[in-house]
This record gives structure tokens, C-alpha cells and sequence, in this order.
């Protein structure tokens, strides 16, 4: 998606500085056609909504990267103990099967 498409013309190039400074600081990081236009995917979306969530909180942009880093991280943890509560149970489940045999 191309944000251009979506805002103000007279938004468009303060809205252009903060996206490149955003990427500049290693907040967000577009897909790039061939010609190097960048690409918003909805993820991007997503990720620059909680962005400017965080800067209206008040999170100064050290603080906005360690938020979505810890945010990833605990999503990343969130799918591996699921895996593993699935892991356990199916573990548990062959274990009671054993004793009866």
C-alpha cells in the first residue's frame, strides 16, 4: 500500500520525514519495489499504529524499539509454550496409555 494514497497531499511530506526517520532508527523496515518505493505491508500498518500509540504516551523512540522488541519476544514465547503445552500433554497422554499396557 502506498500511504500517499490514504492521506492529505499537504500530510503527505511531514508523514514521508517521519516514515523515513522511523526507518532510519530501525522502527520499521518497508519492502522496496525495484525502483525503491517503499511498500507498506499491513504488518508495517499495524506496527506504525502501535507506534504512534506509544508516542502518545509519551515513549521516546529507545523506548518505543525496546517496547515492540519485548512485544515480539513475548508473542515469539506465547507460540513456543503453546507448542509445548501441546507437546506435554500428547507426552502425557502416551505416558498414561503405557501404564495401562
Amino acid at each position: 500500500m502506498r500511504v500517499h494514497h490514504r492521506v492529505h497531499p499537504s500530510a503527505v511530506c511531514r508523514i514521508g520525514q517521519a516514515l523515513r526517520f522511523y526507518e532510519q532508527h530501525g522502527l520499521i523496515n518497508p519492502a522496496r519495489t525495484s525502483g525503491g518505493t517503499r511498500r507498506y505491508s499491513d504488518d508495517d500498518l499495524l506496527r506504525l499504529r502501535r507506534i504512534a500509540e506509544l508516542i502518545a504516551d509519551g515513549v521516546n523512540l529507545t523506548g518505543i524499539a525496546r517496547v515492540l522488541d519485548l512485544e515480539h519476544l513475548n508473542m515469539e514465547l506465547a507460540s513456543d509454550n503453546a507448542r509445548l503445552v501441546e507437546a506435554n500433554s500428547r507426552l502425557e497422554s502416551d505416558n498414561a496409555r503405557l501404564r495401562t499396557d
